[in-house]
């Protein structure tokens, strides 16, 4: 079990912090190669992580596990606002963005709602494991599915 300073690291600095340092080399990578091949990589990178959640078992793994979280997830909004610039008429790109944007909320109060309980269900997880998740990747993947 970890304590409110804990989960507020984790929910916090431990992801935006590297969330943010990554989002600038990452756009430039967007910017200058290949775009498909940074969202794969983003995508992959944020799924293994992801992943690598069920294996926590201590405070500090799922400390390390999001601040590598916010690297995978800080390619996919770079990549995301090229494709839709180069999709959308300038005309139509503001709803286009403000669509893309809606997922966040939509899908973070969906990942608070559905996430709980079906974890819950799906298998006697501990409450460790059952509360790292949703501080951390699943309710990000939730967030960003939409």
């Amino acid at each position: 079990m970890f304590d409110d300073v804990q989960e507020g690291f984790i929910k916090g600095p431990a992801f935006t912090i590297v969330y943010t340092m990554f989002g600038l080399p990452l756009s430039y990578l967007a910017d200058h190669y290949t775009r498909r091949w940074v969202l794969i990589f983003g995508l992959l990178f944020w799924s293994g992580t992801t992943a690598c959640l069920a294996l926590v078992h201590e405070y500090y793994q799922l400390a390390i596990l999001r601040l590598l979280l916010g690297i995978g997830e800080a390619a996919c909004n770079p990549v995301a606002f090229s494709i839709i610039a180069d999709i959308f008429a300038k005309s139509r790109r503001a709803t286009a963005l403000s669509v893309y944007h809606t997922g966040v909320y939509v899908g973070g109060g969906l990942g608070y709602v559905v996430l709980p309980p079906s974890f819950v269900s799906a298998a006697p997880a501990s409450l460790f494991h059952t509360r790292a998740a949703r501080v951390s990747g699943l309710h990000d993947c939730a967030t960003h599915a939409l």
